[in-house]
């Protein structure tokens, strides 16, 4: 079915065009046929009746339209019965008035390259036999690699702690927090203070937390609705807290879930044991009560980024339309 441009507006300095079927001009939206399409979605909207194949989406960013036919890629906002709003990066004004009216568009699900490119390039570093000792658990990296490719040698030194010859052996070594070991005692004072505020931990929850804390792996397993949600909430809050240490120094926590609904979920129990968290990640997959917590967001409250944003803004529109490279 043929979509239309019906208005734009933004979100943290990105471009939202919201689509329909019918074109402004018609009258009132029409109700959206059935479709698969759902919020976090990856996209391609394309000009014209034909689909974009992912063959003929470029995966540079330089040249997003590589293609013969004029494309974007963009991620799902939000989804009605009469419209679909899609999040691009930011156009010109220029670019939003020359669509917003138009149409024909299609617009085709697409399986986003950068999972895949972010994924190549850390191994790529977690292979590299330069790799400075602390940069990444030289235990870790051992094993990691080594079973991927055993005849994997780091070349240039050797590693500040022994390397592993088993899962078993890199698990029950005891982890550093801000470079120091922490007893058990630290330990529960953390996680009392922790979850002080909150419905109390049952005992297999606080051993699970206690015995995670004193290893550098864990794996902990449990059927649906037996809490691994909130005690992984809990067991980053207090990997927080010793972290932070008395001092209020301290490195932080990195977090991280296969699935954007994943990392919502845990942000949400983190947040509520009073963890000051950031959610990275494109905020149009992040739930939206949950979006203030975003890094664009944030970043996005300075003075200096809105003045910069802005500054892009009038360049581009100067450029007349021409691409002004930027990251902020």
């Amino acid at each position: 079915h043929r979509l239309h441009v019906r208005h734009a507006s933004e979100l943290y300095g990105a471009t939202v065009l919201r689509l329909s079927c019918r074109p402004p001009r018609s009258g009132s939206e029409a109700t959206l046929p059935y479709h698969r399409f759902d919020v976090g979605d990856a996209v391609v909207l394309a000009e014209g009746d034909a689909p974009v194949l992912p063959a003929d989406v470029s995966l540079s960013s330089d040249d997003p339209n590589g293609s013969e036919t004029l494309h974007w890629q963009g991620v799902l906002l939000q989804r009605t019965a009469s419209s679909l709003h899609l999040v691009l990066p930011r156009l010109t004004t220029s670019e939003v008035e020359s669509l917003v009216g138009c149409g024909p568009f299609c617009l085709t699900r697409h399986a986003s390259a950068i999972p895949f490119e972010r994924c190549q390039a850390a191994i790529d570093i977690l292979t590299e036999p330069a790799l400075q000792a602390g940069t990444v658990s030289s235990l870790l990296r051992d094993l990691l690699v080594k079973s991927h490719s055993p005849s994997f040698v780091v070349d240039n030194a050797a590693p500040s702690v022994p390397m592993a010859s088993s899962l078993a052996a890199v698990a029950a070594t005891a982890p550093l927090y801000a470079g120091e070991r922490r007893s058990k005692g630290d330990i529960k004072k953390a996680l009392d203070a922790v979850t002080a505020e909150s419905a109390p931990l049952n005992p297999t929850q606080v051993h699970v937390i206690r015995s995670a804390l004193q290893r550098t792996l864990t794996l902990i397993q449990g059927p649906p609705g037996t809490g691994k949600t909130r005690t992984a909430a809990a067991l980053v809050a207090t990997a927080a807290a010793l972290n932070h240490g008395a001092t209020g120094e301290g490195s932080g926590v990195l977090a991280v879930a296969p699935s954007n609904i994943a990392a919502d979920e845990l942000l949400r129990g983190v947040h509520a044991l009073g963890v000051r968290a950031v959610r990275v990640g494109q905020p149009a997959s992040v739930s939206e009560e949950l979006r203030e917590f975003t890094l664009d967001a944030i970043v996005g409250k300075d003075r200096r980024v809105q003045e910069a944003r802005e500054a892009l803004k009038t360049a581009q529109d100067t450029a007349g339309g021409a691409r002004v490279a930027a990251m902020f």
